[in-house]
């Protein structure tokens, strides 16, 4: 079949700084597919308004491939196929259409991420934005998409802030997330196979409960009165004013430990100033979200979780006891920073102390060694 080269967007992130590209990613992909291939049919229309419908050579003969990931950089190579043949001195059937299509979603991205207040209808029909509901849904808070502009201008950017101000201005009456929720299991129905995750901080949503996760639903269900909690990956469902309120799918389901550190932190999150007889402060939420992030960055999983508790100043302090040693880590939230303190629990002269920079992930691999050094645990192959 011939095929041309189309497009190259670009990921960007830290999850694509070692030029690979993530399997969840690609529904994405293959929504932007859907979305051009509609737009080209609007754009054909346009150019021929005595058509009342686009030919089906749209629908059956020519298709968008993802042909390779370029090295080096997390840049899906797409192609535009066809089985038809290319046109003598103008190419393959419909490529215009499909251009074109490219270059209006890339510019109608670059209007919304530059001013907001841009009319959609400049670029296109307003029904075309609930594709946005599937294209841009993995992406992560520091991550994009980019879109090359056929202006030369910089690339276009799709992020979470942008993807959600699209969506914002569709006519749809929900949109979809990419979610990660802890939280325990007050219901499960297996007749209808479906269960409710009462979430550590937040309410109750309700959602699918699939067969090969249903085992370790049922386990948490059965330790609900015990506090058992789990991990569920899947696709969230929000009302316009952006409140959850359901899952439409459950990707990935897994039972917590009763130590788990985003969980507990979690809990923080209902503190209010005053907590402590009148004073001490909340821990904010946004610092909570900084080091729930650094602890499952930079932490390795088979190392011994401390025990959590608020500090008056607004900050979070972890215990651990390790065999003949002691560990207190006072986390400072609004400057990043922490504050370790070894000591020997039958040797009062044999403790040592120093403060940390945790946006340096040098010092958390340091922190984590000591943590290894003293409990004994093996060290990651």
């Amino acid at each position: 079949m011939p095929s041309v080269a189309f497009w190259r967007p670009r990921l960007r992130g830290a999850r694509f700084d070692g030029g690979e590209i993530p399997l969840q990613v690609l529904p994405d992909l293959a929504a932007l597919r859907e979305m051009v291939i509609d737009v080209a049919k609007w754009r054909y229309l346009q150019d021929n308004p005595e058509r009342q419908r686009a030919p089906r050579g749209f629908a059956d003969k020519i298709d968008l491939n993802l042909a390779g990931i370029d090295s080096g950089s997390a840049e899906p190579v797409i192609n535009m196929t066809t089985t038809e043949p290319a046109l003598p001195g103008i190419g393959l059937p419909y490529q215009k259409f499909l251009s074109l299509a490219r270059d209006d979603i890339a510019a109608l991205i670059a209007a919304e991420s530059e001013n907001g207040s841009a009319p959609i209808a400049e670029h296109l029909p307003n029904k075309f934005l609930a594709y946005f509901n599937r294209i841009g849904r993995s992406l992560r808070d520091d991550e994009s998409m980019e879109f090359p502009m056929s202006n030369g201008s910089p690339p276009a950017k799709l992020t979470k802030e942008t993807r959600q101000r699209l969506l914002q201005r569709s006519n749809i009456v929900e949109f979809t997330e990419e979610v990660t929720l802890r939280g325990t299991v007050p219901e499960a129905d297996q007749m209808r196979m479906s269960f409710e995750l009462q979430q550590v901080h937040g309410g109750k949503v309700a959602g699918p409960m699939p067969e090969q996760h249903r085992d370790t639903i049922i386990s948490a269900f059965d330790g609900y009165k015990d506090n058992a909690r789990i991990l569920v990956h899947g696709i969230g469902r929000y009302d316009r004013q952006n409140r959850l309120y359901g899952l439409e799918s459950v990707e990935q389901v897994t039972l917590l430990d009763p130590l788990d550190v985003p969980a507990r932190l979690d809990e923080f999150r209902a503190m209010q100033d005053g907590w402590l007889d009148g004073a001490g402060l909340a821990p904010s939420h946004s610092g909570l979200d900084w080091l729930a992030a650094g602890f499952q960055r930079h932490f390795p999983d088979n190392l011994p979780l401390p025990h959590l508790y608020p500090t008056p100043e607004g900050g979070i302090e972890a215990e651990w006891s390790l065999g003949a040693h002691s560990v207190i880590f006072e986390f400072h939230l609004d400057t990043h920073e922490g504050d370790w303190l070894r000591f020997a629990k039958e040797d009062d002269d044999d403790e040592d102390s120093q403060t940390l920079n945790l946006d340096d992930a040098n010092d958390w691999q340091w922190f984590a060694g000591e943590i290894r050094r003293l409990s004994g645990a093996e060290s990651p192959e």
